[in-house]
């Protein structure tokens, strides 16, 4: 049988029954992450929830047809934004990285409205690719390792070979280690990041990709543009900086210029719009700052010197005056108080 009468034979069986399961069952992220974890390795189908299971379907068909397109071929316009699938598709419809790259911001705006921010580029020497998830979406950390992994499984099947990963933050405080060294290749793993970051070699910007499909290509754009124009006209000005700013925390570089940059305008164009929600670029910062500080303190055992190089001061008694500004208290002083009895 050949390859088209099989994808034919394929979308009869089964294109419905996927469609139907795209929308049903809510989303159990640990099984997600366990599954991905696992079904990449090729260690047997997935037996836990619909929507996981199609992506073992898809990919595995995939491979039958040797056609790394077929999930973006028999997935309809709705299931394009079923969360990981818009980054792959868009990556897969890339020549490589470099090109990859020019499209993404824009397909990216989709994640922020589902209250998530993906950053991807060249940073302090490391090709990195980070999920933050907005503060309001906290208990779906496990989002952003999923979506990690499958970024790589994406990767693999393009260009023949997995991320060559350095090292590895992650938002979770509690992970099977030996799962993501198996993954990964890498033990620099640092848990309850403010981000989930994976830093990898640079030669990835030169690895070219298997093929490209540059009507597939346009379909998303249509499809993506209906979706960002149909965001509400006061779009939060606000979260937007902040996504950006999340994933450039503890970098020395970071900067009003670079996020005016990232936003296609000036900073002066930046701190105009701004001033008239009331705001200003370091308020904003600071606050960000503030945020993952208390979540840090609570949720990891840093040191605060460690606290303090993480969010990008210069040491740790400019932390601590910074943080006494706003709590009125110390950073060991405010660990010990919301400290659980013994």
């Amino acid at each position: 049988m050949s390859n088209v009468l099989q994808a034919e034979h394929i979308d009869r069986q089964v294109l419905h029954m996927i469609r139907t399961l795209l929308r049903s069952a809510p989303v159990n992220w640990d099984d997600c992450y366990q599954w991905a974890g696992i079904g990449l390795r090729d260690k047997g189908p997935s037996e836990f929830i619909p929507q996981v299971k199609i992506l073992d379907i898809f990919l595995r068909v995939a491979d039958l047809l040797d056609d790394p397109f077929f999930v973006m071929r028999y997935f309809d316009a709705e299931a394009f934004y079923f969360y990981p699938n818009l980054y792959g598709s868009v990556m897969a419809l890339s020549e490589n990285m470099r090109e990859f790259e020019q499209h993404y911001e824009k397909y990216n705006q989709l994640y922020k409205m589902g209250g998530f921010t993906l950053t991807q580029g060249e940073q302090r020497g490391f090709f990195e690719v980070g999920v933050q998830v907005h503060s309001q979406h906290q208990g779906k950390v496990h989002f952003a390792d999923f979506v990690l992994l499958f970024y790589n499984a994406s990767l693999i099947r393009l260009s023949g070979k997995p991320l060559q990963v350095i090292k590895h933050d992650t938002m979770r405080k509690q992970v099977d280690k030996d799962l993501y060294w198996h993954h990964y290749g890498t033990k620099k793993l640092t848990l309850g990041m403010p981000s989930s970051v994976l830093y990898n070699d640079l030669e990835i910007y030169q690895r070219p990709f298997r093929q490209r499909d540059p009507q597939v290509l346009e379909l998303i754009r249509k499809s993506a543009d209906q979706q960002i124009q149909q965001r509400p006209s006061t779009e939060d000005l606000e979260q937007t900086v902040k996504g950006i700013l999340v994933n450039r925390i503890g970098s020395k570089e970071i900067s009003a210029e670079s996020v005016a940059s990232a936003l296609s305008m000036s900073r002066a164009t930046l701190f105009r719009k701004l001033k008239k929600k009331g705001l200003t670029f370091q308020k904003i910062y600071d606050d960000l700052r503030r945020d993952h500080a208390l979540r840090l303190l609570l949720e990891t055992r840093l040191e605060t010197w460690k606290v303090a190089e993480v969010l990008g001061f210069s040491s740790d008694n400019n932390f601590r005056r910074f943080f006494k500004s706003y709590e009125n208290i110390t950073p060991y002083q405010y660990r010990k108080k919301h400290q659980p009895s013994s």
